[in-house]
């Protein structure tokens, strides 16, 4: 709590985690949600994937990714 991050385009500070979702508040009032993103797994871990679950995971990841800038 009480890192700054920047997400659309301005500056907010996390001011909490409850169940999976990081919840921001801005300088002028403003506030937001947004999921936390899953820890990456460790190199050796996502080496010993086979390459198709690989890929799932990437197309996963992108997903996620897009659907938090909505």
């Amino acid at each position: 709590m009480g890192a700054h991050v920047r997400f659309e385009a301005r500056t907010w500070q996390v001011s909490g985690l409850v169940d999976g979702r990081v919840h921001l508040a801005a300088d002028d009032r403003a506030t937001g949600c947004v999921l936390a993103a899953p820890q990456i797994p460790a190199a050796t871990v996502w080496a010993a994937l086979q390459l198709p679950a690989r890929e799932r995971a990437m197309a996963w990841w992108d997903a996620q990714a897009q659907a938090e800038q909505w």
